[in-house]
């Protein structure tokens, strides 16, 4: 049976991922793509040449597939300035 997430409970899982730019983004595509097999929908992978990170595509219903990508952050201690934040959790400020 797959799990259906709220909205917010699946941006707080994606954005818990450390999408640093410099590492690979695997883990989270391997996420992505077994949250949409377990709601029925077809996706696949396009990797870069390294092999070592790789943009989401998915088919749902007729038609071309779609694309989707996957950010990632600069957010070594040297760029990452938000005060007291983990630059991979969501928080809510001022609404």
């Amino acid at each position: 049976m797959a799990i259906r997430l709220s909205p917010c409970d699946l941006m707080e899982k994606l954005v818990s991922f450390p999408t640093v730019s410099r590492d690979s983004n695997l883990p989270l595509v391997d996420r992505v793509e077994g949250y949409q097999n377990s709601h029925g929908v077809t996706a696949h992978r396009h990797y870069d040449e390294s092999l070592q990170k790789a943009a989401p595509f998915a088919h749902v219903g007729p038609g071309r597939p779609r694309c989707g990508s996957v950010g990632s952050y600069r957010c070594g201690a040297s760029r990452w300035s938000a005060p007291a934040s983990d630059p991979f959790t969501v928080v809510e400020r001022d609404g």
